[in-house]
């Protein structure tokens, strides 16, 4: 790769345009099933602002502009140009692609389906940008292969996909951080057959409120980041959303299955269980652990590596293809 085109891969994100943001706003809430006015803030938080309304002017302003390399916004669009060339890099592979679609379990949101699809709109630029330059850096070197190519593509996929491409890998941890929807659901899925055993260990926000303290690794910053974040009357349908998301991908792929919850925003199921008020507690934070209990879910001991039972307790959750469970159907809503 030339000075020319590392230049490019530099200066090829965008800010989005008052339609893209708009579009983002109406995908978020049709998902995970949340109003279309608290996705537009969550939206407005992505793009570190305080409010919709500042987001729409911002969009009239900078929408469509390059972004710079220390620009402080998200890369979540690419140029139209960079858009054009990630469809020529990934159209050598498309029919390795489209075979493996072909004999996978449906995710219709994967990584791959959404390229196969052409729906480069849902993909971020972030992924565009790390897609292209590992294909092309392997292409500069003669190795790009099909093989090569869907290893990156599956590194890089953000949906349960990845858990269930790598179903026969023993240790099975990918963390899922959908850009669009932002999120951080660290796990281990252990597959048999058409079962799937999910250990979430860390349940988090990849979301900040623009005009509150940011996130720490200090409990004082913790407690001010929950008070921006967690008050928000969107907090618990938008969690709860993301899990039942989840739920459906499994399930629409054919698996049944347990998801077991550890933390949420770092306060533990264990500590709400026994009522320890520590540095994390947050009572919407406990309220979202009632809601799922209310939901189906209950506590139980984790199991480690060998099956036996650990001294801690976690949240779980049980959701059947078969869809004899009410809750993953979404009858019940908080």
């Amino acid at each position: 790769m030339d000075a020319q085109e590392y230049q490019v891969l530099n200066y090829m994100f965008t800010f989005p345009t008052l339609n893209q943001a708009k579009a983002h706003s109406k995908y978020l809430s049709q998902v995970i099933g949340i109003k279309r006015t608290h996705a537009q803030e969550i939206v407005a938080f992505i793009h570190k602002q305080n409010t919709w309304a500042e987001l729409v002017m911002l969009c009239k302003d900078l929408g469509g502009t390059l972004l710079s390399d220390n620009s402080h916004f998200p890369t979540l669009y690419c140029s139209q140009e960079t858009i054009a060339r990630f469809d020529s890099v990934i159209s050598k592979y498309r029919k390795a692609i489209d075979d493996i679609i072909a004999v996978s379990p449906k995710v219709h949101d994967s990584l791959l389906t959404r390229i196969s699809n052409k729906d480069y709109h849902r993909i971020s630029g972030s992924i565009v940008g790390s897609l292209l330059d590992e294909i092309e850096g392997y292409e500069s070197y003669r190795s790009s292969t099909a093989e090569n190519v869907l290893f990156c593509l599956n590194f890089w996929d953000d949906s349960v996909f990845k858990a269930i491409y790598n179903r026969n890998t023993k240790c099975n941890n990918p963390t899922l951080s959908p850009e669009f929807l932002p999120q951080h659901f660290y796990a281990y899925y252990n597959f048999k057959g058409k079962s799937v055993d999910i250990s979430c260990r860390e349940w988090d926000l990849n979301l900040e409120r623009p005009s509150k303290l940011k996130r720490s690794s200090n409990a004082v910053d913790e407690r001010s980041f929950q008070e921006s974040i967690c008050t928000r009357k969107w907090f618990k349908p938008y969690m709860i959303g993301y899990l039942k998301m989840i739920c459906q991908h499994f399930r629409m792929a054919g698996f049944s299955g347990n998801i077991r919850i550890h933390k949420i925003l770092n306060y533990s199921a264990n500590n709400h269980k026994t009522g320890i008020r520590d540095d994390y507690y947050h009572d919407e934070i406990a309220g979202l652990f009632d809601a799922l209990i209310k939901l189906g879910g209950r506590y139980v001991r984790e199991k480690g590596a060998g099956g036996e039972l650990l001294d801690i307790d976690c949240l779980e959750i049980s959701f059947f293809a078969d869809g004899t469970n009410q809750w993953m159907i979404g009858e019940s809503t908080i």
